[in-house]
């Protein structure tokens, strides 16, 4: 009768369809084992004495046989009660229960098996204490094993180093048989190896790092194979749909994925990098903008040449699958239309719809929208302009449209949050609206002036911002100023060799009103040094007033105003 480990049974492991078997019976004849077999072995010198003493693992009650059943665990094995022992100048100095080690509930009673012939034990410094370690592995499925990694104290005492989550073990994939594999290594501070993990689908590299005591998850990278973009143009319009998924931002619980493959491409190890940085070039150019956002923020020189180089990768790719939709969105446009418009209509931020009307030729959208309701030629126009494409045009274009109707609509889809409401200031009705407002920081900013004095209701300028930063109330009103912004808009910078850099520039404004909510601290300006901040002029007593990250991107100069200003209230402390 073939008895199987229980804890082969209970095994569970993500990235691993697990096979076990019920007792068989077996119809071969076994050669029962007496009083020992060797079924691996090792030599090291354990305790520093120059002397090597010799590692085992033997069978001590058991039997060999050939397991002819027809399931992926058979061949000719020996299946028992195993321990390992620690031989110095031929006397045993220890001995160690295997069955106790690998079993769950510490039973020694339960059976486990190895396949013949004996193997070497692979040695190695894991956990990097100076005391050697090794490991095994136990049938884990048709796949692989489960492996264990075992430390031997200088005494010869033997243990097990545990790995977080994994109480089983890890899962490699090495070659059927390989009980102790090479597979494990060592890098710097880090224990990596890699396996196919059938849930995901793929190649995965995992990193451990030893920490109180146990091996902790460091990383894990997926070989994602690059996409077949040869395949693509032959599929016709159902190459939209996988191309339209590929090039949208990356989902909300993929985020911390990427955030985290960021991080890691400021590792001291290479091939730590080298995979982080592979697995984000694998990635859809969705990603691009999270990208950017790092990049803007990221200080260490290492990490910005890294990014740029996975910017580059991604953009290429984007490049070819945009050409490849936008061709696609051409051939297929009288189709698509009417669905895609009413979808953006529904859902400004619908993300297909917003790729097929930022690819498609305004020639060709104009003309479907020329005659429709003022409405959605706003929405059109004001779609161009929050994503940027086309933005020049759109906002010409926006100038003389019915201001009112231009800030309704801008409330209803990309613009929510009134930041001004609409008031006289000089000859113009002036309003502003953000995409978003949290702390002191407003983001995609439009602000809009109308011509209400002598009816015609039109709008005069369109004004955008990718941020408002609020720095201070006035004390006393300044004209119609209640307070100081400084507005920030970004450019991208090239080199010569084509290393992108996200650039910010920026300009303090006057604002006729701060949102409840804002927390600044209350200024005594003089009217006087008023009318120079107007003119673009920033000084230097208002210098803790500002954002540590946006000191430099100003010119602070002293104040020859011999009525100095205040400031009344603590500088807020303002995120970005």
């Amino acid at each position: 009768m073939k008895t199987i480990s229980r804890h082969i049974l209970a095994i569970l492991f993500v990235g691993a369809i697990v096979q076990t078997t019920s007792c068989r019976l077996s119809t071969t004849p076994h050669i029962p084992v007496e009083p020992v077999a060797i079924v691996a072995q090792g030599d090291y010198d354990i305790d520093g004495d120059g002397e090597q003493e010799q590692i085992g693992l033997f069978l001590i009650k058991g039997r060999r046989y050939n397991d002819d059943e027809s399931w992926d665990g058979a061949g000719e094995k020996w299946e028992g009660q195993f321990s390992l022992r620690i031989d110095r100048g031929g006397k045993m100095v220890s001995e160690t229960n295997v069955n106790r080690l690998f079993d769950l509930d510490h039973d020694a009673s339960s059976n486990i098996f190895f396949w013949t012939p004996s193997f070497p034990l692979v040695l190695m410094d894991y956990n990097g204490d100076g005391q050697i370690d090794f490991n095994l592995g136990l049938y884990g499925s048709s796949n692989g094993n489960f492996y264990k990694i075992f430390t031997i104290s200088p005494d010869g005492t033997i243990s097990v180093l545990p790995f977080a989550g994994r109480e089983h073990g890890v899962f490699l994939d090495p070659p059927h048989g390989v009980q102790s594999t090479k597979k494990m290594t060592k890098e710097k501070y880090l224990l990596t190896f890699d396996y196919y993990d059938n849930i995901r689908g793929k190649r995965v590299t995992e990193y451990w790092q030893w920490k109180q005591n146990r091996f902790e998850l460091f990383a894990d990278f997926e070989d994602v194979p690059a996409v077949r973009e040869q395949d693509l143009p032959d599929m016709g319009v159902g190459a939209i749909p996988l191309l339209e998924e590929m090039l949208s931002s990356p989902a909300n619980d993929d985020l911390d994925r990427l955030n985290k493959l960021i991080s890691l491409l400021g590792d001291d190890i290479f091939s730590v990098r080298q995979k982080a940085a592979d697995e984000i070039c694998a990635r859809s150019p969705g990603s691009l903008s999270i990208i950017a956002a790092r990049l803007a923020e990221t200080e260490s020189p290492g990490v910005r040449y890294r990014l740029n180089v996975v910017a580059q990768s991604l953009e290429q790719k984007s490049s070819r699958l945009e050409k490849m939709l936008e061709t696609l969105y051409g051939e297929h446009f009288q189709e698509l239309f009417d669905g895609r418009w009413k979808a953006l209509v529904d859902d400004p931020r619908n993300e297909s719809a917003r790729l097929f009307f930022r690819h498609v030729k305004y020639d060709l959208v104009w003309p479907k929208l020329h005659e429709s309701s003022l409405d959605h030629r706003l929405r059109y126009l004001l779609f161009l302009v929050d994503v940027s494409h086309g933005i020049d045009k759109a906002v010409n274009m926006l100038v003389g449209y019915p201001g009112d109707d231009l800030l309704r609509v801008a409330g209803e889809t990309y613009w929510p949050i009134e930041l001004e409401p609409l008031a006289l200031n000089g000859a113009y009705h002036w309003s502003s609206r953000a995409a978003t407002l949290k702390d002191n920081v407003a983001t995609n900013v439009i602000k809009v002036s109308i011509e209400k004095r002598y009816g015609s209701g039109k709008t005069i300028h369109f004004i955008h911002h990718v941020k408002w930063v609020y720095l201070w109330k006035n004390q006393t009103p300044y004209c119609d100023s209640k307070g100081m912004v400084l507005g920030l808009n970004q450019f991208v910078e090239r080199t010569d060799n084509e290393v992108m850099t996200i650039r910010e520039y920026a300009r303090c404004e006057h604002v006729q009103s701060i949102p409840d909510g804002v927390n600044v601290p209350t200024v005594h300006v003089s009217d006087r040094e008023m009318g120079d901040w107007s003119c673009g002029a920033v000084y230097s007593w208002a210098k803790e007033i500002f954002p540590l990250e946006y000191r430099d991107m100003v010119s602070f100069s002293d104040s020859p105003y011999s009525d100095k200003a205040v400031i009344l209230g603590e500088p807020a402390t303002q995120p970005r």
